[in-house]
């Protein structure tokens, strides 16, 4: 019988021989065989059961006020047993089982007693985690967008390949948030949503996007972002008459991804997110700061070749020369500081 029922049974005086015989619960008022019926010989355990016989009887017209406050009492009274019960079952479990893992994900020793660190309990095993590592672990999970296509994954354990079950998902949320006080904006929508994958991308899909094109920019390889760098900029110079930014097909690959990286950015959220506003603002930056850039370095991306001529120590020979090459890469800071600091809250101008 389940530990809720066996302590119903203890609070009424109840034992097997009076159980088997439902004539002998004449010792109980209503209100007192009302419980019997709903939690023990009427019906299965399930949370969920539970609270709806509480809600029930809550808008029970067929009992009084007086009734009705001795259910709660008495439930109440179930409720805090069973949960002493239960905190006392998990504290014997975490004192008596091993930790398998007591390192991070770098190799390097968790010390548990760290504000920063976090013991979870899993398949009657204890694995101590970094809360930073179970951040990067979760947010990886459920910002996962092939071809930015949302499609969330299940967050594991990454030492045994096992899902965190729902307990385990609210006891990290509530030790990020009362130790680091700053929660990534997934994990928190992840939460309201209340840990239903399902739920979290119908209804956050936009949200899952945004990271995704952040998370593209900043992983992706040099080759396949120096390839978007050039067709965003084929792209500028199409909508442009005046001003063409001109790259050398020698210009080294990584220089130019590290100085484009900010304006993929725009680029890649002009083109795939899914917030009207924010792809119409994106647009209108790029373009922008693609003209700064020129008006700056109207050569950016040009090959310069330097002639340099050698003279031997042989003045009988004639000289030498060797072409000295190198390549125009300045550019204006893209993020700008800005003077309105002070005076921002006064205006609702738009700033294009």
């Amino acid at each position: 019988m389940n530990t809720f029922f066996l302590i119903i049974k203890k609070y009424f005086k109840m034992t097997d021989n009076i159980l088997k015989n439902i004539n002998s619960l004449q010792h109980l008022n209503t209100l007192q065989k009302i419980i019997y019926f709903l939690f023990i010989y009427n019906a299965e355990y399930s949370i969920q059961n539970k609270f709806i016989f509480l809600n029930n009887q809550m808008n029970n017209i067929f009992l009084t006020e007086e009734q009705k406050e001795e259910f709660i009492n008495i439930f109440c009274k179930i409720q805090k047993t069973y949960f002493a019960l239960s905190k006392f079952a998990y504290l014997y479990k975490y004192k008596t089982t091993k930790v398998v893992v007591d390192f991070d994900l770098c190799l390097n020793p968790i010390d548990i007693n760290n504000k920063n660190s976090i013991c979870l309990l899993q398949e009657k095993n204890k694995y101590y985690f970094r809360i930073n590592d179970l951040i990067n672990i979760i947010d990886t999970a459920l910002s996962n967008s092939p071809m930015f296509f949302s499609e969330p994954l299940i967050s594991k354990n990454p030492y045994n390949n096992i899902p965190f079950n729902k307990s385990t998902l609210y006891n990290i949320y509530f030790n990020i948030t009362s130790k680091t006080f700053i929660v990534s904006e997934l994990i928190h929508k992840f939460f309201l949503s209340n840990f239903d994958l399902n739920n979290f991308e119908k209804e956050y899909e936009y949200l899952i996007r945004e990271y995704s094109i952040q998370k593209y920019i900043k992983n992706s390889d040099i080759n396949t972002l120096y390839k978007s760098v050039l067709l965003m900029i084929n792209t500028y110079n199409y909508n442009n008459y005046n001003y063409k930014i001109i790259i050398h097909t020698s210009f080294p690959k990584k220089i130019l991804v590290d100085i484009m990286r900010p304006y993929l950015l725009l680029y890649y959220t002009y083109n795939y997110s899914l917030i009207n506003s924010k792809k119409t603002d994106s647009k209108h930056w790029l373009f922008k700061k693609l003209n700064e850039l020129y008006l700056f370095n109207p050569n950016f991306g040009r090959k310069i070749i330097k002639v340099q001529s050698y003279f031997s120590e042989n003045e009988n020979e004639n000289k030498t020369y060797k072409n000295i090459c190198s390549y125009n890469h300045a550019h204006i800071c893209f993020y700008e500081e800005s003077n309105t600091f002070l005076t921002s809250h006064l205006s609702d101008e738009n700033s294009y």
